[in-house]
Parts: C-alpha cells; sequence; structure tokens
C-alpha cells in the first residue's frame, strides 16, 4: 500500500512539474508576445506565419508541428527546441541557434540559414530545397553552398556523403568515390547524380531513384536495391555482386562490363539495357523483362531465365551454359529445355 501511494505521489509531482514547465498554451503566447521569451514552453501546433521573432529566447521549446513559414527568425534561440514536423519553409534563421534541436521532418524550403547553428541538430528526412545555406554549422560541416560564387566543383566528397546520409538526398552534390557502405539511403532520391566509384557495400537503397545517374565502377556488394530505379544509368564496369534487386527498373541502363555474379534480378525489367561483355553467372533473372537488351558477350552461366523475356535481345556470343530456360520468351521462340 505504502508503494502504491509513493507511485502515485510521484506520478503526480511529474504531472504537476511538466504543466510548469509547458504551462497554458494561451498564457505562453502572450509570454512570447510580451517579452519574446519562453523557454520550455509547450507552442506545439501554434502558428507564427509571418511574426517577428527575431532575438527571441526559446530554448527546449516544443514546437511539433508548428508554422513559422515567412517568419522573422533571425538570431533566435532555438536550442534544444522540438520542431518536428514544423514550417520553417521561407523563414529568416540568419544567426539563429539550433544547436540540438529535433528538426525531423521539418520544412526548410527556401528558408535563410546563412550563419546559423544546426550543429548537434537531429535532420532526418528535411526538406532543404532552395534553402541558403552559407557559413552554416551542420551535423555535415560548415555548409557554404548558397554563398554567392560558389564553387560546387570544390566540395569536399566525405562531407557531402555526411549530409546525403542525414537528409536522404544531396542537390547536385559531387560524390565520386565517396564511402556509403552500410548507409541506410531507402527511398533516396539522387536523379543524374555523379556517384562514380562510389561504395555503397551493404546499403540500404530499396525504392530509391538513382536514374540516369553516373556509377560507372560503383561497388554495390551485398546491396539492397529492391525496387530501385536505375532506368538509363551508367553502370559500367560496377560490382553489383550478391545484391537483392529484384522489381528494380534498368530500363536502357548501360551495365556493360559489369559484375552481376550471384544477385537476385528476379522481376527486373532490363529492356533496352546493355548488359555486353556483363557477368551474370549465377544470378537469378527469372521473370525479368531483357526484351531488346545487348548481351554480347555476357556470361549466363547457370543463371535462371525462367519465364523472362529475351525477344529482341542481341545474344552473339552469349554463354548460356547451365543456365535454366523454362517458359522463356527468345529470339528463336519459347524455350522449355530447363523445365
Amino acid at each position: 500500500m505504502k508503494r502504491l501511494l509513493l507511485l502515485l505521489l510521484l506520478l503526480i509531482s511529474q504531472g504537476l512539474i511538466s504543466l510548469a514547465l509547458a504551462g497554458d498554451f494561451n498564457t505562453n503566447i502572450l509570454k512570447l508576445k510580451t517579452t519574446n521569451s519562453c523557454v520550455m514552453c509547450n507552442l506545439n501546433g501554434a502558428n507564427f506565419t509571418g511574426v517577428d521573432l527575431s532575438g527571441a529566447k526559446l530554448s527546449d521549446t516544443s514546437f511539433r508541428g508548428a508554422d513559422f513559414s515567412e517568419a522573422n527568425l533571425s538570431n533566435t534561440d532555438f536550442r534544444g527546441t522540438d520542431l518536428t514536423g514544423a514550417d520553417l519553409s521561407g523563414a529568416d534563421l540568419s544567426g539563429a541557434n539550433l544547436a540540438g534541436a529535433e528538426l525531423t521532418l521539418s520544412k526548410l524550403k527556401k528558408a535563410n540559414l546563412s550563419e546559423a547553428n544546426l550543429s548537434e541538430v537531429i535532420i532526418r528526412y528535411v526538406d532543404l530545397s532552395e534553402a541558403t545555406l552559407c557559413n552554416t554549422k551542420t551535423p555535415w560541416g560548415i555548409d557554404n553552398s548558397g554563398c554567392k560564387n560558389y564553387d560546387a566543383e570544390s566540395e569536399d566528397i566525405n562531407t557531402n556523403a555526411l549530409k546525403l546520409k542525414a537528409l536522404k538526398h544531396c542537390d547536385n552534390c559531387n560524390l565520386e568515390g565517396a564511402d556509403l557502405t552500410n548507409a541506410d539511403l531507402r527511398s533516396l532520391y539522387l536523379v543524374e547524380a555523379k556517384l562514380k566509384n562510389v561504395n555503397l557495400s551493404n546499403a540500404i537503397l530499396s525504392g530509391a531513384n538513382l536514374s540516369k545517374a553516373n556509377l560507372s565502377g560503383a561497388i554495390f556488394y551485398g546491396a539492397d536495391l529492391h525496387k530501385i530505379n536505375l532506368s538509363g544509368a551508367n553502370l559500367s564496369g560496377a560490382s553489383v555482386d550478391y545484391a537483392n534487386l529484384s522489381g528494380a527498373k534498368l530500363i536502357g541502363a548501360n551495365l556493360s562490363a559489369a559484375n552481376l555474379y550471384g544477385s537476385n534480378f528476379s522481376g527486373v525489367n532490363l529492356s533496352g539495357a546493355d548488359l555486353s561483355n556483363a557477368n551474370l553467372s549465377g544470378i537469378n533473372i527469372d521473370y525479368a523483362n531483357l526484351s531488346g537488351a545487348d548481351l554480347t558477350g555476357a556470361d549466363l552461366t547457370g543463371a535462371d531465365l525462367s519465364y523472362s523475356n529475351l525477344t529482341g535481345a542481341n545474344l552473339n556470343g552469349i554463354n548460356l551454359t547451365g543456365a535454366i530456360l523454362c517458359n522463356t520468351e527468345t529470339p528463336w521462340g519459347m524455350d522449355y529445355s530447363g523445365c
């Protein structure tokens, strides 16, 4: 009985402390308007659209789902704040201190983050498109991508890799030769990206869009590429061995001289792709679309091509030793030899 009473008293005291810290929502709004300060307050869902809060002291306050679009937040103290899902699009955050803030799913499109401090922030799935970052402290280092006369070609590859891991996108970034092993990059958007010789061993890229990207010489050993879009991408000379590409799109992709040994290509769309001199030995490529693909000199030793479509494909010099052809559409008709 005594333990129960102690537990109830503890819960009540914690509740009172939380209420004391959070305060009444309307009271907190009035406090902020009057003093330009509201530390450790609860302002979840508040509407600050276009409001001038420059220099405000708002550390450790909760702003989950709040609207700060087009607001003046220059030099504002947002240290340790919770801005999950907040709309900061078009806001002026120049010189603001967001160290340790939670920014997951927040919108920062067209925001001005020049001279802002975003060190140690949690910044997953954030929209930073068209945002201005100039001398901005971020989890990936000092970001000067929004400065005038910025030279994108001089970007640090390692910094870009850290940025990519944090944001799940890196617009116009140079990532050639970057080490992204074991990175979780599912649903990544990197159309026409520079990824030559990048190392993506054991990375998760399921559902990602890397169409038209330059991935020549890239390493995908053991990577999860389930339902990835690599249409029109350049993967010439790439190592894609023991990877999972089931359901992937590689329409018109260049995989010449690529090593695809032991990978899962079940249900992949490779129509019109260049697979000349590629190593496809031992791969599972059943139910795949290889219509119009160039397989000149390719090695398909022991590959499973059951129910695949090879109509119109160039098979000159191909090695099909031990390959399984069952209900396979080929230039010579339906092949049931491996059934």
